[in-house]
């Protein structure tokens, strides 16, 4: 019993170093910003690009499955680059293939990243990697909820250079460094929720529960139909501040409840292999435990 709690304790409280102060953060988010034009030349040979497109409604749906092979879950309690580097380490066929999600914000590039110098899963994001630039100041604001809210940024070429801010954003070793897809889009702010007959909580106003599935069909079908096969989800569409009765729930609610948001209409898409839950913005992982399920059609 007591090394399953040890093992458990370990999960959550990892043997990390201190955290970045404000200071050292505003260093890291000034280096990683000089430095975004000259990383993203050096690996423009894996398809680095300091392009992006705003999307700015819901996409067609994708083709349906050419196989019946399962969706292959894995969650993990990590950063979602953290994540994405460990994936393309243990499954080198998906160099080229995976796309990682923004929780963004829908008022300001990087949610004020340059300003606030916070921790958030967006921000976490633009320390390590070439995303800031990316999110051009054109795209925003976007609404919320409402018309128009089933929007987000689509940034195909994206440099992981450096580690994550639970190990002070250092510059990964040259065999480290990724180049991944982000999908930026942003969930509804402090939508009031209600308690169902299954005594779960779910939100209140069914306009915008819609609006939230609509975004995480847009999330699917922005990676899917741009060719990638594997996607790290992080804490979409839940964020502790917007959601916070999540609080009193394991790390494996937001795959449960991604599910039964999507149940029926979340569909197997054709070609989507592995989908990846980072749980938790700033707290590292391993190889995570697998859970498989597959869903019929197309998103």
């Amino acid at each position: 019993m007591s090394s399953l709690l040890s093992t458990v304790k370990s999960l959550f409280t990892p043997d990390t170093p201190p955290p970045l102060d404000l200071a050292a953060r505003k260093r890291v988010a000034l280096d990683t910003v000089n430095r975004t034009p000259q990383i993203t030349q050096k690996y423009a040979h894996l398809g680095a690009s300091l392009s992006s497109s705003f999307i700015d409604c819901q996409l067609p749906p994708l083709s349906p499955p050419s196989t019946t092979t399962p969706t292959k879950y894995t969650i993990v309690n990590s950063d979602a680059y953290t994540a994405a580097r460990s994936l393309l380490t243990h499954h080198p066929e998906a160099i080229g293939k995976v796309a990682v999600l923004n929780l963004a914000s829908d008022q300001h590039p990087g949610g004020g990243w340059l300003s606030s110098l916070s921790r958030t899963q967006e921000e976490a994001l633009c320390y390590s990697s070439t995303l800031y630039p990316t999110l051009l100041p054109s795209y925003y604001p976007w609404p919320n909820t409402g018309p128009g809210c089933v929007a987000g940024i689509y940034s195909p070429g994206i440099v992981v250079f450096k580690d994550d801010l639970d190990h002070w954003c250092l510059d990964l070793g040259e065999e480290e460094v990724r180049v991944v897809a982000v999908l930026t889009v942003a969930a509804p702010r402090g939508p009031k929720t209600r308690r169902g007959e299954d005594g779960e909580e779910a939100i209140r106003d069914e306009k915008v529960a819609e609006e939230l599935r609509g975004k995480i069909r847009l999330v699917y079908r922005m990676a899917a139909g741009n060719g990638k096969e594997y996607i790290v989800l992080g804490t979409y569409p839940f964020s502790f501040l917007t959601y916070p009765f999540l609080l009193s729930h394991s790390f494996l609610l937001p795959f449960s409840l991604l599910l039964h948001l999507l149940t029926p209409d979340l569909r197997r898409c054709d070609g989507l292999r592995r989908v990846r839950l980072s749980p938790h913005p700033s707290r590292s992982g391993d190889e995570g435990d697998p859970v498989r399920g597959r869903v019929q059609g197309c998103v």
